[in-house]
């Protein structure tokens, strides 16, 4: 099941929001969904916001932010890579 989440861009007031799953209890994966700011950039803020929606010690999980279209223009739909953090 997909959950959302917010983080925050800096020291902008702006917002923005990934969509995230959690697997084998183990792995979560996360993407961004809106803009501004590239989720690979904000990586902590979005793993502290995750585990403090799901109540776990983030310290316990792998994580990987998937990487689309949507943040990276050149890449064409259906192309994608994940970074685990």
């Amino acid at each position: 099941m997909l959950k959302t989440a917010k983080y925050r861009i800096g020291g902008l007031e702006d917002s923005g929001e990934v969509v995230y799953a959690i697997f084998n209890k183990k792995r979560i994966v996360f993407s961004g969904i809106t803009k501004p700011g590239s989720t690979i950039n904000y990586a902590e803020d979005i793993i502290r916001n995750i585990a403090a929606i799901e109540g776990i010690d983030p310290l316990i999980y792998q994580w990987f932010d998937l990487q689309t279209h949507l943040g990276y223009h050149s890449r064409e739909p259906g192309v994608f890579s994940f970074s685990k953090l």
